[in-house]
């Protein structure tokens, strides 16, 4: 881990102290991704895409280009190891690039006994968490949400060509109807001269720079350790919304923390529609817009679900 992350993160961990934090998982030694679910048509899985899925400010999905490298804080040394590693297996599963152990850390998550305080002492201290380009009003959104998981984002941008462009962070909060609102901050135009123009076409790559995601613990205290390192994976991996589990019909992770306030069953792990959502955001084309990335990815969901059925996808030595 580089100098400047490796202080960022150790900062930001002095003022966790976790309290009533996840258990160990009884499958805690399985070799095993677990999944579940069953197989469905292709208009459920676009009705499933356009669920979780928040494009960002160009209305790209974004993605993880670099290799992802976990660091997880607040739970214990044990149990942020065993997320580490958890979440590890999950990218490699789906398909993505995951750095070595001794890797510079780009996919953040923190469990906190009060998520609201700690945020408010964020901003009061002004963290370098929140970057540089965040505008006040975003970041009292951030603070001030009523969700039990907040998160934002460092975003890269490239142009068509790979070229590294303007770099700007884009906060991405846990409702849907506020994460709508939340646009490029003034001023972060990015100068892209000599791009193609297509309304299909876009003449940007946007990756991940860094995801950071803070979990209330005192939500997540029913939740086994897999259980919150696939729930992670699936917020810090792609840009997605945390999902009600009265209205989604598919069986999703995105729902453990409202199944936890609601006494519902929660998925015991990643489900087969997760997993498959990953390995679909990972292995399409970044040259469209969104809307044509949903059409691509609800059929690669298909795709991967049709072909591993309802079997286990194993984690490859």
């Amino acid at each position: 881990m580089h100098s400047l992350t490796k202080a960022l993160v150790s900062l930001a961990a002095l003022v966790l102290i976790a309290a009533a934090p996840p258990s160990e998982p009884e499958t805690a030694q399985s070799g095993d991704i677990l999944v579940t679910g069953q197989r469905n048509p292709a208009q459920a899985m676009r009705g499933f895409v356009g669920s979780v899925a928040i494009p960002s400010a160009d209305k790209q999905l974004a993605r993880f280009y670099d290799p992802v490298c976990p660091y997880v804080a607040g739970l214990g040394e044990r149990s942020n190891e065993f997320v580490e590693q958890r979440m590890r297996r999950v990218a490699a599963a789906a398909g993505m690039k995951v750095a070595d152990e001794q890797c510079s850390a780009n996919a953040l998550l923190y469990v906190a006994p009060d998520k609201a305080k700690l945020l408010a002492d964020w901003r009061k201290s002004d963290s370098i968490l929140w970057g540089s380009e965040l505008t006040d009003g975003e970041i009292r959104q951030l603070v001030h949400s009523t969700e039990a998981a907040t998160s934002w984002q460092v975003l890269a941008y490239r142009g068509s060509d790979g070229r590294g462009l303007a770099r700007n962070r884009i906060a991405r909060l846990s409702n849907p109807n506020e994460a709508a609102k939340v646009e490029m901050s003034p001023g972060s135009a990015i100068d892209n001269v000599g791009a193609p123009i297509s309304r299909i076409l876009n003449p940007l790559r946007i990756g991940f720079d860094i995801s950071v995601l803070v979990v209330d613990g005192r939500a997540a205290g029913g939740s086994n350790l897999t259980q919150l390192a696939d729930f992670a994976a699936m917020q810090l991996f792609a840009r997605t919304k945390l999902q009600a589990g009265a209205t989604q019909p598919a069986p999703t992770i995105l729902t453990l923390l409202d199944d936890a306030r609601t006494g519902r069953p929660a998925p015991a792990s990643l489900t087969e529609w997760d997993l498959a959502y990953l390995r679909a955001l990972y292995s399409y084309s970044d040259m469209y817009v969104a809307g044509a990335h949903r059409g691509d990815l609800a059929k690669r969901m298909t795709k991967f679900i049709r072909t591993d059925g309802d079997a286990r996808a194993k984690q490859p030595d």
